[in-house]
């Protein structure tokens, strides 16, 4: 088993290269609408002030951009900091970098001050210079921050499953520099901090494997609950986590050989009196521990709503019956785009994930269960992201919407290195990686 004490300085120093990267080639400004709207609640809450132009009771989600529109029919809004309709974790996370620099004033006005010698386009550089200093600052170390976090912890999974230090130093950093994490960590989109989160999750899961200990799992759901507070698309990850506990406890015990009425109530809640009944009992203990923070982040997330919006209809407390568009025929043409079209798939923009199709015959060969769980990882994406047809005018949502599978996509390379430790396997890995950089 690996020993923290042992690998932490392989974390820290992955951690540190891979925010080194990331901030230093960011240019510390915004790209998407996404993230104007994220950074000004994310300022509401760290100041406790709504923007001036809000009204209590007329004001409606959205309400600040009228120009983008002006016969906006989204819930009216009760409490000015809460009127957004991004996840509460997602602003959450942004709030401590601001308030960093509303204390200490790393970025001001005055210290930065772009001319047309820096940039010869005169309207980015007056767009620069009236640029709030305070999500300067978050673009600059937002991404980086939870983007080195997610590679330390890339690091310490990979080590959870025996390899080397230097395989899995060598798909770590293939994770910094060959997977669009370096492009998205220059943003301040909160797909960076989840990937970290799920990785983080799945880091105490897996502890939990290893050592049966109740309080991984716990931490695990506490984590993957304000992941979900984060994007609700986590639950993409605790599906398959849920059912790969469920299976593995049936698995272990008779219940799957007397699967009837009368044995899954003395299952459920007969108190344990023989050491058969004490496992089955830790088992729900245990399922109890992942789950229940979940179902406290989903009332959490319906409790903000309930509180800030006014007749808020029901899709507003999740993502997904907005996302949902049945009248789509061809989801396997989407599924397919995602990984495979030149715009948007995300193996064109990750070459090196073409070793996934080597790399998970290998993992199966090893460790079936869980490679299931990650393959399965993959599906519940593309699947849910398949039946949508709102994003940028495609079919099916593409690359970013996928980078937190990537880590699950990439370990399995680690499998395929340790049997074919040779020059000309890693050659093609060597050029793989150097297509995606």
């Amino acid at each position: 088993m690996v020993k923290f004490g042992q690998e932490k300085k392989f974390f820290i120093i992955l951690s540190l290269l891979a925010f080194t990267i990331f901030a230093l080639t960011s240019d510390g400004h915004r790209y998407t609408f996404d993230e104007d709207v994220t950074q000004q609640q994310s300022m509401w809450i760290a100041t406790m002030t709504p923007d001036p132009r809000f009204i209590e009771g007329e004001s409606r989600i959205l309400y600040q951009f009228p120009e983008y529109f002006p016969n906006n029919q989204r819930p009216i809004c009760n409490i000015g900091i809460l009127c957004s309709q991004v996840p509460i974790g997602s602003t959450l996370t942004q709030v401590p970098f601001i308030l960093l620099n509303l204390n200490f004033d790393f970025i001001t006005h005055d210290t930065l001050v772009l001319t047309e010698e820096d940039f010869p386009d005169p309207h980015y550089v007056y767009w620069r210079n009236s640029a709030e200093p305070d999500f300067t600052f978050l673009e600059l170390f937002y991404g980086p921050f939870f983007g080195g976090l997610a590679v330390g912890m890339f690091y310490l999974i990979s080590r959870t499953y025996g390899f080397s230090t230097k395989i899995s130093t060598i798909i770590s950093i293939l994770f910094i520099t060959s997977t669009p994490l370096w492009a998205y960590a220059q943003t301040s989109l909160n797909i960076v901090p989840i990937t970290f989160l799920v990785l983080l999750g799945f880091f105490f899961f897996k502890k939990f494997l290893i050592t049966a200990s109740s309080r991984y799992m716990l931490f695990s759901g506490i984590v993957f609950g304000f992941g979900f507070l984060v994007r609700n698309d986590t639950i993409l990850f605790i599906i398959p986590l849920v059912g790969f506990c469920i299976f593995t406890s049936l698995k272990n015990s008779n219940i799957i050989k007397y699967l009837d009425i009368k044995i899954i109530q003395n299952f459920l809640f007969h108190f344990p009196n023989t050491a058969n009944e004490t496992t089955n009992f830790k088992r729900i203990v245990n399922s109890l521990f992942f789950m229940l923070p979940m179902v406290v982040s989903y009332y959490i997330q319906f409790l903000m709503k309930t509180i800030g919006l006014r007749d808020a209809p029901a899709e507003s407390y999740t993502m997904f019956p907005v996302m949902i568009d049945q009248s789509l025929p061809n989801y396997i043409s989407h599924m397919y785009a995602m990984l495979f079209s030149p715009g948007v798939g995300l193996l064109i923009f990750a070459p090196i994930l073409f070793t996934m199709f080597l790399g998970f015959f290998d993992f199966f060969k090893k460790n079936k269960m869980e490679c299931i769980l990650f393959a399965s990882f993959l599906f519940t994406f593309l699947i849910f992201y398949s039946v949508a047809n709102n994003w940028h005018g495609l079919n099916g949502w593409g690359l970013r919407y996928l980078t937190s599978i990537i880590p699950f996509l990439l370990l399995p390379l680690a499998f395929s290195m340790e049997k074919r430790l040779n020059k000309k396997f890693y050659s093609i890995l060597i050029g793989l990686g150097l297509l995606g950089v």
